[in-house]
């Protein structure tokens, strides 16, 4: 990661290789702690945004899946990661409860039919992710006028590294793929 000269990546808990959906949860925050130390040894922080995939697995019932998140969001702070990401929350009442409980900055995909990047916002998300279909380069010119998203004025593939310097501050990150390259970084 480091040598590829990457300083900042999204680790998810799915478990593509087991028999469950998720990894445990121990044994992702320790994964997690040593990508931390791992970035720190050489002095560079690496910008790790902890992927909690409890929505996307359908990780038992609506109930189960927050509890599950919350609990899995509080391991991955303690373990080192500088963002959550719930991935694939869709309801308002869960993204507020996430924000109450968890410490951190939080990490939330706005989609088509979803909440939007400003009610994630006003909800207390720091980091946004677009999904593909929002179709970026048409989102990015459409938020480009809005001076509360300077940042995609002239973005229509992921956002630098930069942003993710808002995490600790009052601005929100916001990242946007488009199909082809998501694609391309999945497979």
């Amino acid at each position: 990661l480091l040598e590829a000269g990457a300083v900042g990546c999204n680790l998810e808990d799915s478990d593509h290789h087991g028999e469950g959906p998720l990894v445990d949860a121990g044994r992702h925050a320790e994964y997690l702690a040593e990508v931390r130390a791992a970035g720190e040894r050489p002095g560079v922080h690496v910008v790790i945004n902890a992927r909690v995939d409890t929505f996307i697995r359908h990780v038992g019932d609506d109930r189960a899946q927050l509890a599950e998140a919350i609990s899995r969001g509080q391991r991955y702070f303690e373990a080192g990661a500088d963002c959550v990401y719930p991935m694939a929350v869709a309801r308002r009442d869960d993204v507020v409860a996430l924000v109450a409980a968890l410490s951190g900055p939080l990490n939330f995909l706005a989609r088509r039919g979803g909440l939007s990047i400003e009610e994630l916002t006003k909800l207390g998300a720091r980091r946004i992710s677009v999904a593909s279909t929002q179709k970026p380069r048409k989102a990015s010119r459409r938020r480009a006028d809005s001076s509360s998203w300077p940042m995609l004025a002239h973005t229509s593939v992921m956002t630098t590294w930069a942003p993710w310097a808002a995490l600790s501050g009052s601005r929100v990150s916001v990242t946007c793929a488009p199909a082809a390259r998501a694609r391309e970084s999945s497979g």
